[in-house]
């Protein structure tokens, strides 16, 4: 059996360095506890995650590259996370795995960074990490021998928000820079003894640092960008003269006038001395006890110099251009040169005001402009967390507040000029990932969040091959999001954590771009004349208000408005696309209007069905007695309640209509099942089978449920870590008990809590039954089944392939892509939305 991962959907985690992007042109980012590859040229350029690296067992906080000093592909990378340690990833034989993990701190792991301090060495790797426990740790590692944790920094009552590395220029001295919440900038070297001593402190923010960058010159010096919660960004150029006369006889170091028992001019806040005249105060500082190597190096020929080197520090420039917390600071991985050959530095600052802003320094005066400016100008967005280059700096990548990529290429315009367009990106939930469904047909699947909202996944046909993306995100929520059903072709009906049952329809809007994207006509499957145009959320509502054609014109005359009544009553713009929506799209021209709300539980809705002929729906809430635990049954037609079906004690878990709908079957945390009879002629329901504490057999919760394609049979997976498959009794065998014409015919015992259960909608190639079972480990297995043989695994899918946390639903599209060939999805908490080709072979 051959089982390939086509389509994978996650957001980027919400911190600063949650994501980089590689000389290697691979982009990596954090996704809950999983490192994502993200390769933007995959699929024909289209873009598709690659694939998911998890060794971490909580949130993951940041993810950096181990750059090469030639700038080569990197081959290595360090995570830290909320579960306190650090992790070293290597590239071996075209994989990459996890070489050390690295404990001790006892506080969450914020930042981590790392370098080679030889380039003839890669075995050789320093990795520096900070923490909420108020410390930076450092090791040496040397990959293969197990990791030494070489010193630990007390920062007594700051933490650090960043941390940096890079090597001295001309030497093999690593320096680091640490920013955190005491609003300063802290500078070490490394000793003889490998020991990282404080060498010189940089003040200036007025507020926490959250971001740091170095950047080597062609001159030698280095330029080291820092951002701040106090909105601004500043640029300090470290460099070393070989002599004193060298230095300008304006301006003395600190420490030649300390030698000389002169007083110290006082310095304002970032270097800027007190007087008449404005001039940038240069301060140095001085390498004690130091080794010294004679090479050559790419930036500076070093002389054994002794033991002491003397560096300048300089504040370069103070930018000031962001509203809101400054996040992100980042050089240009391959800086422009001017007419004098000259390098010129690009800054890149991403803030939470929802801008990007690319900095230059002007040729002319020598002061930092703002070149470009990238973002969204009012919506509800938010900002950004952080934002990363392409190794030939013509792209910009850059995560929001709710993990949301943002990406812009530079495309030429015409010979003379260039303009920044948004591109196509990955995206996801940004929370568990409760529930799917497939639509009748297979052609796009519905995914429901704790992140409140509802997205639409759905194949993009572009003349180089096929690949999924978000095509639109028909709800968003206030609430939680709990359950889902698809009822149609352009129907589905939501739960969230809430009383109320939410039925929503498809766009006008939506139906032509679908068309366009995933080259799937779907007119002919309603009636396109009374769908709205689109749909919106009023400013202080939770209802997708629809939005029709007369409403876009209403109001476009020039007649004089009262204040008041001057604001749009809906935002909704109607787009034409030919390829996914970017994110400001999808918020807020995505949605798919509400057509009903349903009344009628007393508690939050925990599940929700609907028969395979859209004409019914089952819901269900969260209860603790059977009064509340009963069925409610809805006519989609009228959008009235049918009745009520009353047996469970319990939260209901999950239901089933068969495929012919003639039976609805449910599961609950009452560790029983219960197997209702729907009168196809006239709203009569009848129970007629329900497993008791004696005939269940499972001994835990249930959690799932799911009928074979003939209704043959059902399967129950529950957290004792076994599934049950029934079907019915010989008639020539009558039984007495509870089941009714139902018996168990296998019984599966899996490694873990079975959390999710699901038939395939048709044979396997050897005429088999083919199950999916999730677990809550994270691991997806498949089985071959048929009555009177064993179960025969066929493939287990682990965390690198499926999921790393339980997950929560599977289900097989209704759509066969050949024969014996399904695709099946799956999500979890783990905040994935995985959707997969298997191939069956006999």
């Amino acid at each position: 059996m051959d089982v390939k991962a086509i389509y994978t959907s996650c957001a980027c985690n919400r911190n600063p360095q949650a994501l980089d992007w590689g000389y290697n042109n691979v982009i990596c980012y954090a996704a809950c506890n999983a490192v994502v590859f993200y390769d933007p040229q995959a699929n024909g350029g289209t873009g598709a995650v690659t694939s998911t690296h998890v060794n971490h067992k909580q949130k993951i906080n940041c993810v950096r590259w181990i750059r090469k000093r030639n700038n080569d592909p990197e081959t290595a990378f360090v995570s830290s996370s909320d579960d306190k340690t650090v992790t070293l990833w290597c590239k071996k034989n075209s994989e990459f795995a996890p070489v050390a993990v690295l404990g001790g701190h006892t506080g969450t792991v914020a930042t981590t960074d790392a370098l080679y301090p030889t380039d003839t060495d890669e075995s050789s790797i320093l990795v520096a990490s900070g923490s909420s426990d108020a410390t930076i740790r450092l090791w040496d590692i040397c990959v293969g021998s197990d990791p030494t944790c070489s010193q630990v920094i007390e920062l007594k009552r700051d933490s650090a928000l960043d941390v940096r590395l890079t090597l001295l220029p001309g030497t093999n001295i690593p320096m680091m820079a640490w920013g955190g919440t005491d609003a300063l900038v802290h500078c070490y070297y490394r000793n003889s003894e490998g020991l990282f001593v404080g060498c010189h402190t940089l003040h200036g923010h007025d507020d926490w640092v959250r971001g740091l960058d170095f950047k080597t010159c062609d001159d030698g010096s280095i330029y080291l960008a820092s951002c701040s919660q106090d909105n601004l960004l500043r640029v300090w150029r470290i460099s070393q003269r070989k002599s004193q006369e060298e230095v300008d006889s304006s301006t003395s170091s600190c420490e030649e006038e300390e030698d000389e028992g002169e007083e110290v001019e006082e310095v304002g806040e970032g270097g800027v001395l007190p007087d008449d005249e404005i001039r940038v105060r240069e301060t140095s500082f001085t390498l004690e006890d130091i080794e010294v190597y004679s090479h050559r190096s790419k930036y500076i020929q070093v002389l054994c110099c002794g033991p002491r080197l003397t560096f300048y520090v300089t504040l370069e420039t103070i930018l000031s251009g962001h509203e809101d917390w400054a996040f992100s600071a980042l050089w240009h991985p391959k800086p422009s040169k001017d007419e004098g050959g000259k390098g010129c530095h690009n800054l890149l600052s991403a803030s939470m005001d929802a801008s990007l802003i690319v900095w230059e320094p002007d040729q002319a005066s020598g002061l930092w402009i703002e070149k470009v400016r990238l973002g969204g100008v009012g919506g509800n967005a938010l900002g950004f967390y952080g934002a990363a280059y392409s190794p030939d700096g013509t792209s910009i990548l850059a995560h929001g507040f709710q993990g949301a990529l943002h990406l812009w290429r530079l495309c030429k315009k015409d010979s003379s000029s260039s303009v920044w367009e948004p591109a196509v990106t990955p995206g996801g939930h940004f929370d568990s990932v409760v529930d799917l469904t497939w639509d009748p047909r297979g052609e796009y699947l519905l995914s429901c969040s704790k992140d409140k909202t509802t997205r639409l996944h759905a194949p993009w046909v572009t003349p180089a091959g096929m690949s999924w993306k978000e095509i639109a995100r028909p709800q968003v929520h206030g609430y939680d999001m709990s359950c889902i059903t698809s009822i149609g072709q352009l129907r589905f009906v939501s739960g969230a954590d809430e009383k109320v049952l939410r039925a929503f329809e498809g766009t006008r809007n939506f139906v032509d771009n679908f068309k366009r994207i995933s080259h799937v006509d779907i007119l002919h499957h309603s009636d396109v004349k009374e769908l709205a145009e689109g749909a919106s959320v009023p400013s202080l509502g939770l209802s997708n208000k629809a939005v029709y054609e007369t409403d876009l014109h209403d109001g476009a005359g020039d007649e004089q408005k009262h204040p008041k009544d001057q604001y749009p009553e809906f935002y909704f713009t109607p787009v034409a696309l030919t390829e996914p929506p970017a994110e400001e799209d999808l918020i807020q021209n995505t949605l798919w209007s509400e057509v009903r709300k349903l009344y009628g539980h007393g508690y939050e809705l925990f599940a929700v069905a609907g028969s395979h002929n859209g004409k019914l729906v089952a819901s269900a809430c969260k209860a603790s007695t059977q009064q509340h635990a009963a069925i409610i049954l809805w006519d989609t037609g009228t959008w009235k309640e049918l009745g009520r079906l009353a047996f469970h004690n319990l939260t209901i878990t999950q239901m089933a209509f068969s495929p012919d709908d003639r039976y609805l079957l449910s599961v609950s945390r009452d560790r029983s099942w219960c197997m209702h009879e729907i009168d196809p002629t006239g709203p009569t329901f009848k129970k007629v089978a329900h497993a008791d504490k004696n005939t269940a057999i499972h001994q835990r919760i249930i959690w799932s449920c799911s009928w074979s394609h003939d209704c043959n049979y059902f399967a129950t997976a529950s957290r004792d870590k076994k599934v049950v498959v029934w079907g019915k009794r010989p008639e020539s065998h009558t039984s007495d008990d509870c089941l009714g014409p139902f018996e168990s015919k296998a019984q599966l015992n899996v490694e873990d809590s079975a959390t999710a259960v699901a038939f395939a909608p048709g044979l396997s190639a050897d005429e088999r039954y083919l199950v999916a079972v999730g677990l809550e480990n994270g691991t997806v297995l498949l089985y071959r089944w048929s009555e009177g043989h064993d179960w025969t695994p066929s493939s287990r899918l682990t965390s690198a392939t499926a999921h790393h946390l339980t997950v929560r639903r599977l289900e097989f599209s209704p759509r066969t892509n050949g024969e014996s060939t399904f695709w099946m999805a799956s999500c979890g908490d783990d905040h994935f939305v995985r959707v997969y080709e298997i191939r069956t072979t006999s």
